[in-house]
């Protein structure tokens, strides 16, 4: 079963409970500095699902041709330098901000504690893959990737913050629901740890697997980090 098949599998009403998951994160003021906005957010499979049907395919074509190229440059240079968030236009705005998934929704609401927190189990998972980079593909990653950092976000004023048993319960919540399509036959469990520009990469060319494969574009992404 192709990806596109999986997706279109699912139904509107399948995303009134992603919904009411976005609906208990609390509110608040944002300057738009997007400061935020600079990395591949981790991804569920249903979160993912919403972003292309209420999201991707609503795009203007030439939208999601310019979206096409930011992706994959996006992919192929990150083991290189940080970036911004491919889905910010020319303008610094989300494309489809109306869709986003769970972490970008997230972010300024958490106690700085939490925050913190979250950032030394980042760390510690940055460091492992750069490890086996090391050891399986012969890539260094820069210390600027590998210790990359987004700081806590002072200028988001939230209704209310949340500690990190909260936002686990809100992860959790994306778990059961994806472990429902996993029941379902629709996905396997390889869906279910992705992020958003693997996964929309192997969307936007899905439609033509004559021209390059995920598995071209993973050896093209290694001989450039290699240079």
């Amino acid at each position: 079963m192709t990806l596109i098949n999986r997706i279109q599998m699912i139904e509107q009403n399948t995303f009134a409970p992603l919904n009411r998951v976005y609906s208990s994160v609390p509110t608040g003021t944002c300057e738009g500095c997007t400061a935020c906005c600079s990395e591949s957010v981790n991804i569920s499979f249903l979160e993912f699902s919403n972003v292309v049907q209420n999201g991707l395919l609503k795009l203007e074509p030439h939208d999601r041709a310019a979206l096409t190229k930011r992706v994959l440059s996006y992919y192929l240079t990150e083991w290189i330098k940080p970036q911004k968030c491919p889905f910010l236009d020319d303008q610094k705005r989300c494309m489809i901000y109306e869709v986003r998934p769970l972490p970008c929704r997230l972010f300024g609401t958490a106690t700085r504690a939490a925050y913190e927190n979250n950032y030394r189990h980042i760390q510690v998972q940055n460091l492992k893959v750069a490890k086996w980079l090391a050891q399986n593909e012969k890539i260094m990653l820069s210390t600027a990737v590998r210790n990359k950092k987004i700081d806590f976000c002072e200028a988001f004023i939230p209704t209310e913050t949340l500690d990190e048993d909260s936002i686990q319960g809100l992860y959790d919540q994306l778990i059961n629901l994806d472990g429902q399509l996993f029941f379902k036959g629709i996905i396997d469990d390889s869906f279910m740890n992705e992020n958003l520009v693997n996964l929309t990469l192997a969307y936007l060319i899905a439609d033509h697997p004559n021209i390059i494969t995920m598995e071209q574009l993973y050896a093209l992404k290694c001989e450039i980090a290699k240079r």
